[in-house]
């Protein structure tokens, strides 16, 4: 082990012992799962005028990205992501804490979430913190504090701190699969990206990051495909989607 550095929070080991990831969270790791063969941590928010606030991170290029800090929740100084599942038999990432994503209009979006490819969005409505995760084949086992939904009406059984959601209505493998592989080139990005045509007529470009946000671009069509300028766009993961037609897809970019 190397002791000249903090490990700060998050190790590795293996057969010649343990190594730290440089530079660490820096917070409390609730917890830790993979998803496509990357590898995230949940940990809790700090306050929104710190600058190492999580929540939600990917570890890629030898540091910690953020996919969701809290800043649209409104629990920043206590609340966080306390619990990771993910499976690839519904291809995502779910995770569960004590967090209200406040973007999003009524109920559906307190204390659960999920990752699909790179876009975060909300995923139920349990009126307390979410602590634990289990997904076996498309079915989703929860644990907490909660003992029923937010919108439960009156008369409505008690979840008494566990229940489970059959993910399968919410995430369409099939879906996901039928839609055509798009090439993006360079990925990651600096300055621009090209989408290539292999034999599609792409329309409706739209560029988002992981947080839903969507931000202007221009699609110039050359012979290869389309370029977009991105210079003006803060480094980061975002998804670029578009359709020929009824066909539609998606692809990640990752901006320097």
């Amino acid at each position: 082990m190397n002791m000249g550095a903090p490990i700060q929070n998050a190790v590795m080991l293996d057969s010649t012992g343990v190594s730290f990831f440089g530079p660490g969270p820096g917070l409390p790791v609730n917890d830790i799962a993979t998803y496509n063969n990357e590898l995230y941590i949940a940990t809790d928010f700090t306050n929104q005028a710190k600058t190492d606030t999580m929540g939600l991170a990917v570890y890629r290029n030898s540091k910690w990205e953020v996919l969701f800090d809290g800043t649209y929740t409104s629990k920043f100084d206590k609340g966080g992501v306390k619990a990771l599942a993910s499976s690839s038999a519904v291809n995502a990432l779910i995770f569960g804490g004590d967090f209200t994503i406040s973007a999003l209009i009524g109920n559906y979006g307190r204390n659960l979430g999920y990752l699909r490819g790179s876009t975060v969005s909300a995923f139920g409505g349990l009126d307390s913190t979410v602590r634990e995760l289990s997904i076996i084949n498309t079915s989703l086992f929860i644990g907490g504090d909660f003992i029923g939904y937010d919108f439960m009406s009156p008369g409505s059984p008690m979840l008494n701190h566990i229940t489970e959601v059959d993910l399968g209505p919410t995430f369409s493998v099939k879906e996901e699969s039928d839609m055509p592989e798009v090439k993006i080139y360079p990925n990651p990005a600096d300055g621009y990206f090209i989408v290539a045509r292999d034999g599609n007529n792409w329309r409706n470009f739209r560029l988002t990051d992981v947080q839903g946000r969507a931000y202007k671009i221009e699609a110039i069509e050359h012979n290869e495909g389309w370029s977009f300028d991105i210079s003006h766009l803060a480094a980061g993961t975002y998804i670029i989607s578009m359709e020929d037609g009824a066909v539609k897809s998606s692809k990640t970019v990752v901006i320097k």
